[in-house]
This record gives C-alpha cells, sequence and structure tokens, in this order.
C-alpha cells in the first residue's frame, strides 16, 4: 500500500510540474463542463483569470463552436486542442 501511495504521489508530482512549466495553454474541465484547473499560460491568455476554476467555460466564452466542441470531448473521450497564429 505504501509503495503505491508513494507512485501516485511521484505521478502526480509529475502531472503537476508538466502541467505548470509547459507555454501551452492547458485548461482541464470535468464533464459538466467547470475549469478544474487551468496552467499560467492559459490565465494569462483570459487576462489572468486564474478564478476560472470551478466556473463553466460555456458562461464564460459563449458561441456554438465551444458548444460542438466541449459536447464532442465528452461523447468521444479525445482531448481537443487548437494552435493559433501568432
Amino acid at each position: 500500500m505504501k509503495e503505491r501511495t508513494a507512485e501516485l504521489a511521484r505521478a502526480s508530482e509529475l502531472l503537476e510540474r508538466v502541467f505548470s512549466s509547459v507555454d501551452i495553454s492547458l485548461a482541464y474541465m470535468d464533464r459538466d463542463f467547470n475549469f478544474i484547473r487551468v496552467n499560467r499560460a492559459y490565465a494569462e491568455r483570459m487576462n489572468g483569470a486564474w478564478l476560472l476554476c470551478g466556473q463553466k467555460p460555456l458562461y464564460l466564452f459563449p458561441n456554438e463552436e465551444n458548444v460542438r466542441i466541449f459536447r464532442k470531448v465528452i461523447e468521444t473521450g479525445e482531448p481537443y486542442s487548437a494552435m493559433q497564429a501568432l
């Protein structure tokens, strides 16, 4: 049991490091489309909106394309990614 707990702690730490150190915008949401976590890059892109957690992006950024994308992610389980030209 201790080994499994230590293994989970290492995996969690690694995920946290990746999430917080990449320069691409990352957002993690639950099945009800509530933000669970956004990384620094995402928050900065949204004008420092660290308070996004617990909010629904469809209320914050309403449009039919977002609804379609989010629903497809839920239905398929496949993540969504987008590239934006600078």
